[in-house]
Protein backbone atom coordinates (compact mmCIF):
# COMPACT_ATOMS: atom_id res chain seq x y z
CA UNK A 1 0.00 0.00 0.00
CA UNK A 2 1.16 3.63 -0.88
CA UNK A 3 2.10 5.59 1.90
CA UNK A 4 2.83 9.20 1.73
CA UNK A 5 5.88 11.04 4.16
CA UNK A 6 4.98 14.26 6.46
CA UNK A 7 8.82 14.83 6.14
CA UNK A 8 10.40 17.97 4.23
CA UNK A 9 12.63 16.95 1.28
CA UNK A 10 15.04 19.49 1.69
CA UNK A 11 13.78 22.45 2.83
CA UNK A 12 12.02 22.89 -1.12
CA UNK A 13 8.77 21.48 -0.26
CA UNK A 14 6.35 21.04 2.53
CA UNK A 15 3.81 18.57 2.38
CA UNK A 16 0.57 19.08 4.09
CA UNK A 17 -2.33 17.20 4.23
CA UNK A 18 -5.82 17.62 5.89
CA UNK A 19 -7.83 15.90 3.36
CA UNK A 20 -7.68 12.45 1.27
CA UNK A 21 -4.80 13.45 -0.59
CA UNK A 22 -1.33 14.72 -0.05
CA UNK A 23 -0.16 18.21 -1.41
CA UNK A 24 2.75 20.34 -1.10
CA UNK A 25 3.65 23.71 -1.93
CA UNK A 26 6.98 23.84 -3.81
CA UNK A 27 9.46 27.03 -2.99
CA UNK A 28 11.03 28.45 -6.06
CA UNK A 29 14.60 28.08 -6.18
CA UNK A 30 14.64 32.03 -7.35
CA UNK A 31 12.72 34.68 -5.29
CA UNK A 32 9.70 35.66 -7.31
CA UNK A 33 10.27 39.18 -8.33
CA UNK A 34 7.71 41.87 -8.12
CA UNK A 35 8.66 42.98 -11.94
CA UNK A 36 9.23 41.23 -15.00
CA UNK A 37 11.07 43.39 -17.47
CA UNK A 38 10.02 44.41 -20.83
CA UNK A 39 9.88 41.19 -23.01
CA UNK A 40 11.72 39.26 -20.12
CA UNK A 41 11.46 35.92 -18.51
CA UNK A 42 11.45 35.20 -15.01
CA UNK A 43 12.44 31.39 -14.28
CA UNK A 44 12.14 29.51 -10.90
CA UNK A 45 14.19 27.17 -11.02
CA UNK A 46 14.93 23.74 -11.35
CA UNK A 47 12.22 22.00 -8.60
CA UNK A 48 12.10 18.79 -7.94
CA UNK A 49 8.33 16.48 -8.03
CA UNK A 50 9.12 14.20 -4.71
CA UNK A 51 6.50 12.21 -6.42
CA UNK A 52 3.77 14.33 -7.08
CA UNK A 53 1.77 13.89 -10.17
CA UNK A 54 -0.79 16.81 -10.53
CA UNK A 55 0.93 20.46 -10.70
CA UNK A 56 -0.97 23.76 -11.00
CA UNK A 57 0.69 26.86 -11.24
CA UNK A 58 -1.26 30.25 -11.08
CA UNK A 59 0.16 34.52 -11.32
CA UNK A 60 -1.71 37.91 -12.44
CA UNK A 61 0.52 39.53 -14.86
CA UNK A 62 -0.01 43.21 -15.59
CA UNK A 63 0.74 42.59 -19.17
CA UNK A 64 -0.20 39.77 -21.46
CA UNK A 65 2.03 36.85 -21.35
CA UNK A 66 3.23 32.92 -20.61
CA UNK A 67 3.27 30.56 -17.66
CA UNK A 68 5.40 27.59 -18.97
CA UNK A 69 6.32 24.58 -16.72
CA UNK A 70 8.97 21.67 -18.23
CA UNK A 71 8.85 18.41 -16.75
CA UNK A 72 12.00 16.72 -16.83
CA UNK A 73 12.15 12.76 -15.76
CA UNK A 74 15.33 13.25 -14.23
CA UNK A 75 16.08 15.22 -11.27
CA UNK A 76 18.73 17.44 -13.12
CA UNK A 77 16.47 18.33 -15.41
CA UNK A 78 18.60 16.99 -18.40
CA UNK A 79 15.71 14.95 -19.81
CA UNK A 80 12.41 16.55 -21.20
CA UNK A 81 9.42 15.08 -20.40
CA UNK A 82 7.52 16.23 -23.83
CA UNK A 83 7.19 19.77 -24.63
CA UNK A 84 6.90 22.78 -22.03
CA UNK A 85 2.98 22.66 -21.27
CA UNK A 86 2.14 26.08 -21.60
CA UNK A 87 -0.91 28.55 -21.27
CA UNK A 88 -1.09 32.62 -22.11
CA UNK A 89 -1.91 35.05 -19.34
CA UNK A 90 -4.22 38.03 -20.24
CA UNK A 91 -2.95 41.40 -18.31
CA UNK A 92 -4.53 42.14 -15.46
CA UNK A 93 -6.52 39.12 -14.85
CA UNK A 94 -5.56 35.76 -12.63
CA UNK A 95 -4.29 32.89 -15.16
CA UNK A 96 -3.51 28.84 -14.38
CA UNK A 97 -2.07 26.50 -15.79
CA UNK A 98 -2.83 22.89 -14.74
CA UNK A 99 -1.19 19.55 -15.94
CA UNK A 100 -2.99 16.13 -14.62
CA UNK A 101 -2.02 14.40 -17.80
CA UNK A 102 -0.61 11.17 -15.85
CA UNK A 103 3.18 11.45 -17.33
CA UNK A 104 5.76 10.80 -14.96
CA UNK A 105 8.29 13.43 -13.93
CA UNK A 106 11.20 14.07 -11.51
CA UNK A 107 11.72 17.52 -11.35
CA UNK A 108 9.99 21.02 -13.29
CA UNK A 109 10.63 24.14 -14.26
CA UNK A 110 8.13 27.00 -14.64
CA UNK A 111 8.96 30.34 -16.06
CA UNK A 112 6.63 33.30 -16.57
CA UNK A 113 7.32 34.64 -19.64
CA UNK A 114 6.02 38.70 -19.96
CA UNK A 115 4.67 39.43 -23.59
CA UNK A 116 5.18 43.03 -23.82
CA UNK A 117 7.64 45.89 -24.60
CA UNK A 118 7.01 47.16 -21.53
CA UNK A 119 7.68 46.28 -17.59
CA UNK A 120 5.19 43.72 -16.15
CA UNK A 121 4.30 43.43 -12.42
CA UNK A 122 3.46 39.76 -10.84
CA UNK A 123 1.43 39.51 -8.30
CA UNK A 124 -0.97 36.09 -6.97
CA UNK A 125 2.06 33.63 -7.91
CA UNK A 126 1.11 30.36 -6.42
CA UNK A 127 2.35 26.31 -7.28
CA UNK A 128 0.61 23.75 -5.94
CA UNK A 129 1.81 20.02 -6.33
CA UNK A 130 -1.23 17.18 -5.41
CA UNK A 131 -0.78 13.72 -5.08
CA UNK A 132 -4.04 12.13 -6.77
Amino acid sequence: MPWASTEENGGFIQPFAVGPVMQALPIPQVATPGTIAASGTYDAGLMPSDGYKVLAIGATLSNAGTISVQRYIDVDGTVPQGAAVTVALTAGTPGILNINDGLPFAAFDVKIINGAATVANVTNFAMLLNAS
